[in-house]
């Protein structure tokens, strides 16, 4: 069993940030990523409002900041955590690939979008559904397509994507904001019952009692985000919307672990907030694994 002063569960910003940190205090420090080291951000084509950094991509910008992590010593792991033992004062993570000890823990696994949940969604994934108009949009270049929304999300693909696509249909459950582009179309109180074609060809709904079903090559769903906390199991203090409740130190209900980044409860989620998170959460752990 590989033993590590902190390990950090998720490499976006926040973890990468963490690592670098913790691992520059000369602690021994692992980053375990699932998917791919930085996270949300690199998804994002330019980044305008990172303090220093007035253009770049989020790709850049998050590479160097895992090369930074990696410069001061911070292992990343490409594994998935399956189980946490958090509880006790050795954590124990158990790995599709093995088991790790710590003696803090970091949670830093991020948001991920909130899906329909309807029939086929998952299948149509890549095919016709996406939940990144910025990363997506191009493929469909004076096509139509579908935005599920009505929220701030949903607001930005809307007005990504109308200068692009032919025409975009703006579906949502509730009252949807004023567009000033005359290619969209806004289709209020309404909800998307199926999807057809693979790949995706058409979308039904039913707005105000009437079932619609209209032809477009792309559906995608700007409903917001949800933090990767349920398979924690209630291990730490969660609030309603299952964010993860911290204190300005960044520690959770348990001692020795902390949280950091879009997980965790608070009103702003940008690059700048995350950064912040992750080196407060790894100057906190530092100071707990210290006494």
């Amino acid at each position: 069993m590989e033993k590590y002063d902190i390990v950090i569960i998720g490499a976006g910003i926040a973890g990468l940030t963490a690592g670098l940190y913790a691992s520059r205090a000369g602690k021994k420090v692992a980053v375990i990523e699932k998917n791919v080291a930085g996270g949300q951000i690199l998804s994002v084509e330019k980044v305008v409002n990172y303090p220093g950094v007035p253009d770049s991509t989020g790709w850049e910008i998050s590479d160097k900041v895992r090369e930074q992590a990696e410069s001061f010593g911070a292992e990343i792991i490409y594994d998935t955590v399956r189980e946490a033992s958090l509880a006790d004062e050795t954590k124990i993570l158990t790995l599709d690939g093995g088991t790790l000890q710590a003696r803090a823990v970091i949670l830093a696994m991020g948001a991920g979008p909130k899906p329909l949940g309807i029939e086929r969604e998952s299948a149509l994934a890549g095919s016709g559904v996406s939940y990144c108009a910025t990363c997506d949009g191009a493929f469909f270049k004076n096509k139509d397509v579908m935005v599920a929304g009505a929220g701030k999300t949903a607001v930005e693909d809307v007005n990504y994507l109308a200068p692009i696509v032919s025409k975009v249909y703006v579906v949502g459950e509730n009252n949807l904001p004023a567009f000033s582009q005359d290619n969209v179309e806004r289709i209020e109180k309404a909800k998307i019952t199926a999807l057809s074609g693979m790949p995706l060809s058409s979308v039904k709904l039913t707005a105000a009692s009437v079932e619609r079903e209209i032809p477009v090559s792309a559906l995608f769903v700007a409903l917001g985000t949800v933090p990767d906390t349920a398979w924690l199991g209630g291990a730490v203090e969660l609030d309603g919307k299952g964010y993860i409740i911290t204190d300005e130190n960044m520690a959770t209900s348990l001692k020795g672990v902390f949280a950091a980044g879009d997980i965790r409860r608070k009103e702003l989620r940008q690059l700048v907030t995350a950064a912040a998170d992750g080196a407060i959460a790894a100057q906190a752990a530092v100071k707990f694994v210290k006494k």
